[in-house]
């Protein structure tokens, strides 16, 4: 993990490129979804098929932050066809401006209900945990439980359960559940990866996807920002 960081910060990145990232979740046992990052619409079409469908179609460029803001993601994507016509669609309308775009081909997620884990380094108390609900519920909720790293076991038992609609967590109505141990589980290792890595300054994975089975948890987006 520690040489990917060197590596980044010899090409002087700010964000760290999607490739670095999943990599660095990969070592900590973060879980993500099946992903293809390809460098235009035509390997995006090439690529959707070794990944089950519908995908998702995310642009991706070094200046590209928020996505969904330039109405630059497709969802439920059925086919190769309809994988490059958004492509194609996106590509025209964001390329001039964002020099060296890209797209990210991904697996749907299975999960019913998006969290936010995020982390940011405080120069005086450290690395700070974050956990709240994620996805468009930020906006409506803006409530997050924080914790100082390194966290004890018992720590994201009452992160979660301090959160505003916590209830959500252990089903309402007709939804059930979430595994409450594998998002315990990624707490936990989030705090540890920024403990070991002191070069990462702040990590936001938004939304993390989880559902009633440990299996349905996936991070469907990250980024992460490094100290120069």
């Amino acid at each position: 993990a520690k040489k990917s960081i060197r590596r980044a910060k010899k090409k002087k990145q700010l964000w760290l490129e999607p490739g670095d990232v999943a990599r660095l979740l990969s070592l900590y046992k973060i879980p993500q979804v099946e992903s293809r990052r390809v460098s235009d619409p035509e390997a995006a079409a090439g690529v959707a098929h070794q990944i089950k469908y519908p995908v998702v179609l995310k642009a991706d460029a070094p200046t590209l932050i928020h996505k969904s803001d330039v109405d630059a993601v497709r969802v439920g994507l059925a086919s190769a066809d309809e994988v490059l016509s958004a492509a194609n669609e996106i590509h025209a309308r964001l390329s001039e401006e964002h020099k060296g775009l890209g797209f990210i081909v991904q697996a749907m997620a299975t999960g019913h209900r998006e969290l936010l884990l995020g982390m940011s380094r405080d120069p005086e108390f450290g690395p700070q945990i974050v956990v709240g609900f994620g996805g468009t519920e930020v906006e409506i909720w803006r409530n997050v439980a924080l914790r100082c790293a390194p966290l004890r076991s018992g720590d994201p038992v009452q992160m979660l359960n301090s959160l505003q609609g916590h209830v959500l967590l252990d089903g309402y109505r007709n939804q059930p559940p979430i595994d409450r141990r594998i998002v315990e589980s990624c707490i936990l290792r989030l705090s540890q990866m920024a403990m070991d890595l002191e070069d990462i300054i702040e990590m936001d994975l938004n939304p993390f996807i989880v559902g009633e089975r440990a299996k349905e948890a996936a991070v469907v987006d990250a980024r992460i920002m490094i100290r120069h």
